[in-house]
């Protein structure tokens, strides 16, 4: 009964609603940060629209939907899910919008499905891919900018670990250079005190016979004292000579002079340039051989001066009364050997050169 009189029905004759609604997204707003009265831009013909770009600015996304079901609109339902953010099906009942808020930059699916008003589900609906544009400090390029800037920053750092690397060595270097100077100069000192000693013992060499001649005092041989006092006088124009290759020395080129000759009779004469010396001191100052022509290699400057040190020492340190021998030999039949033997420390009387 109605109003307009008695409505009659058969129920066999009410029956579910089989249609299967397309669905289609109807409506699209979007608010952008940037817009400080915050009216919302609609996009005109999303409907017909796969794709849409928006800002990272529009932090707020708005979608409307329907099911093209006529019959009992009210009752028609909605589900959506947004592929990328989260796959899972969310009922809305019978809302049909959605709101999205801050979602990062990249791609979006949306997919939508509803029913009917009988709940006969379109399962494929309909689908929008929603792509949001990253701020210019996130896109590839600003990447490619951030690796560039990267690769600039190691190869600075390491242009900088090279060149510290390099003052360091340049500066060991200099301490290297100021070492080899102050040994250097070391050298041109010890130098110099050894040419002072080489140069006072063929003086004491010489002054000695001739205070002694000029004091009357004189008992041996003049033409002995005269060859020695020649023999003394050359030696110290050969030393004078090795004051002027200090040159050499400095260049680091002292080359060892050697030749063939007989170092007994080289000996023998450097031993009885001492013998005034040992005489005044009463030491007994002898040289023994066992040839008397013994043929070797050796640098005639270099080797007086080692043996004038060692006799000079050898002098020096043993008392009055004691005795020096000089021994010159083969050993092991290789080699001429010369070397001082310290027995003149543990016998004070006696000091022996080999």
């Amino acid at each position: 009964m109605s109003l307009k009189g008695v409505a009659a029905f058969h129920p066999d004759s009410i029956t579910d609603n089989p249609f299967i609604p397309p669905i289609v997204i109807t409506a699209f707003k979007r608010y952008n940060t940037g817009d400080a009265e915050g009216v919302a831009i609609e996009e005109k013909g999303i409907s017909a629209k796969k794709e849409v770009t928006v800002s990272y600015q529009d932090n707020v996304l708005n979608f409307e939907f329907a099911a093209l079901s006529y019959r009992n609109v009210f009752k028609n339902q909605y589900a959506y899910k947004l592929e990328g953010f989260n796959d899972n099906w969310i009922q809305l009942g019978t809302k049909h919008d959605v709101t999205f808020t801050n979602l990062d930059p990249g791609e979006y699916t949306l997919r939508v499905k509803g029913s009917n008003n009988d709940g006969v589900w379109n399962e494929e609906g309909t689908s929008l891919k929603i792509t949001i544009t990253p701020p210019w400090w996130q896109t590839r390029w600003a990447y490619a900018g951030y690796f560039m800037l990267f690769v600039a920053a190691l190869y600075g750092l390491r242009r900088f670990e090279l060149n510290r690397v390099k003052l360091h060595n340049e500066l060991r270097m200099k301490n290297f250079e100021a070492e080899k100077l102050h040994e250097l100069d070391h050298m041109k000192s010890r130098f110099f005190a050894n040419i002072s000693h080489e140069f006072r013992t063929p003086l004491t060499l010489i002054l000695g016979p001739v205070e002694q001649m000029r004091g009357k005092e004189f008992k041996g041989n003049l033409d002995e004292a005269y060859d020695m006092i020649l023999r003394n006088g050359r030696r110290l124009q050969r030393l004078i000579n090795q004051l002027l290759d200090l040159a050499r020395l400095e260049a680091g080129r002292m080359s060892l002079q050697a030749r063939p000759e007989n170092i007994v009779s080289f000996l023998k004469g450097l031993v009885l340039s001492f013998a005034s010396a040992a005489e005044r001191k009463r030491i007994a100052l002898s040289i023994s051989a066992e040839e008397e022509n013994l043929i070797v290699y050796f640098d005639r400057d270099k080797l007086e001066k080692i043996v004038s040190n060692l006799l000079s020492n050898a002098l020096k340190f043993t008392p009055e009364g004691g005795q020096v021998i000089v021994e010159c030999g083969l050993q092991n039949a290789d080699f001429d050997r010369i070397q001082k033997d310290f027995s003149a420390i543990r016998n004070p009387q006696s000091a022996i050169i080999k």
